[in-house]
């Protein structure tokens, strides 16, 4: 049963979210130039808000890619949805530039309706954490807060 419950709960988030378009609204003007690990990062971003669970994990590093599986990604995303509802835009905020890793912020903006059939949006941030290894960037880490 509880098998049925979460294929059915998948197919429900992948077809609502197949008809929706996502918005990128546009950067802050203060906001960093765009570079390779910025261009990793919000590829991470776009295939978490498309409920794209196999480009999602392919984008991780191979260790990271066994830590978190296509469950693991669906129940998240899942998780959010009830809580937040369905992406509407993104925007890139900020670039944390540190010595060893870059923390990468954007800030997304659900729409959801109530049971009394209102609707309201909510905004929660996505980082992305990366280094740089042999010349190439690196997922290192992501958070939604």
């Amino acid at each position: 049963m509880k098998k049925y419950l979460s294929v059915t709960a998948t197919l429900l988030i992948l077809l609502t979210s197949a008809c929706h378009t996502i918005k990128e609204l546009p950067q802050d003007p203060k906001a960093p130039v765009k570079d390779p690990e910025y261009a990793l990062a919000q590829k991470l971003l776009i295939h978490c808000l498309n409920n794209d669970a196999e480009k999602f994990i392919k984008v991780l590093p191979p260790k990271k890619q066994q830590e978190f599986t296509v469950k693991q990604f669906h129940d998240t995303t899942k998780n959010i949805a009830d809580t937040f509802g369905r992406p509407e835009s993104f925007q890139f905020l900020t670039k944390q530039s540190l010595p060893i890793y870059n923390r990468y912020v954007w800030k997304i903006c659900f729409r959801k309706t109530n049971r009394q059939s209102e609707e309201f949006t909510s905004e929660i941030l996505f980082r992305v954490t990366t280094v740089m290894q042999d010349g190439k960037p690196v997922i290192s880490g992501f958070q939604f807060f």
